[in-house]
């Protein structure tokens, strides 16, 4: 994340996609959302489960029996049942609950197996702890309605909001119950976010490896090689391309000239800065703040 703030705007960019791709290894792919309203009492069969599937009670008590284990939901609970899980619903009069289905389709080599929950998880885990908050409660009384609203695109407005509600899913289990990819990668985004507000913070200041690491509470060698692996540099020269994309965009901006913008950024040389700013860019940063 990186934001500018100056006397006229302040703007803050979230991750980019390439950045989301090298920590996310699965995308959710929506398949389909079905509300069910039982009409009186029926014990649905026993079924293997093809997709993975979200299930929400919108009135009434749900009742099932999940890979041998009988689960309970009150409304506004949250079930995710597995690719492959075995799963029995119990249908009730009162009972209304939404299912939205959905495949996890790998966003590169790297993915490991497809699970959205820890091998060893039970059926009790795979229930979120907590309900759901505002915001979920209102993507998914968007995806109820908009079946009503006769729009070409409504396919894929609906696609968007179940994928929305995937990751605020996502975000009510804990790492005890989620599998080790989305485990790993949420504390891979979470250092990148840590050491980019660090990076903001002392954007303009002159760091060293030993204060940064002081600041992310690791060892140097530690951070040197987490930076490395996550991502491909190390903590000082991460930290001098945080500063010249942030010249890049002031520049473009043209509020400020290349002096006023290579000492906000720290740097007290302005030949250092020219140097620096042209090796990673290709161009000086005249030519680019003259270009917009």
């Amino acid at each position: 994340m990186h934001r500018e703030e100056n006397e006229f705007f302040a703007r803050t960019t979230s991750a980019c996609h390439y950045e989301l791709k090298s920590f996310i290894p699965w995308s959710p792919s929506f398949r389909n959302m079905a509300v069910v309203e039982a009409k009186k009492e029926f014990d649905y069969k026993p079924h293997r489960h093809p997709l993975f599937e979200i299930i929400i009670p919108l009135a009434g008590r749900y009742e099932c029996v999940l890979n041998g284990a009988a689960v309970a939901l009150a409304p506004e609970g949250l079930l995710v049942v597995q690719e492959g899980d075995t799963h029995q619903d119990f249908f009730r009069p009162g009972l209304r609950f939404a299912a939205l289905s959905f495949a996890l389709e790998p966003r590169g080599p790297m993915a490991g197996e497809r699970r959205f929950f820890r091998r060893d998880v039970t059926p009790a885990l795979q229930v979120a702890p907590t309900p759901m908050d505002a915001g979920m409660r209102e993507t998914l009384s968007m995806m109820e309605r908009l079946p009503e609203c006769d729009i070409p695109s409504a396919f894929y407005v609906l696609d968007g909001l179940c994928r929305a509600f995937f990751w605020q899913a996502l975000g009510l289990f804990g790492p005890e119950a989620l599998a080790e990819d989305f485990v790993e990668n949420s504390l891979k985004e979470e250092f990148r976010n840590r050491l980019a507000a660090l990076f903001e913070a002392n954007a303009s200041n002159r760091l060293d490896v030993a204060f940064l690491a002081k600041e992310m509470r690791m060892s140097p060698s530690s951070l040197t090689h987490k930076c490395k692996a996550l991502l491909g540099e190390p903590p000082a020269k991460a930290f001098m391309r945080y500063k010249l994309n942030s010249a890049a965009a002031m520049l473009r901006r043209g509020d400020m000239s290349v002096k006023e913008v290579g000492e906000s950024l720290g740097f007290s040389d302005q030949f250092h800065f020219s140097k620096s700013f042209k090796q990673a860019f290709g161009e000086s940063p005249s030519t680019v703040a003259h270009n917009g």
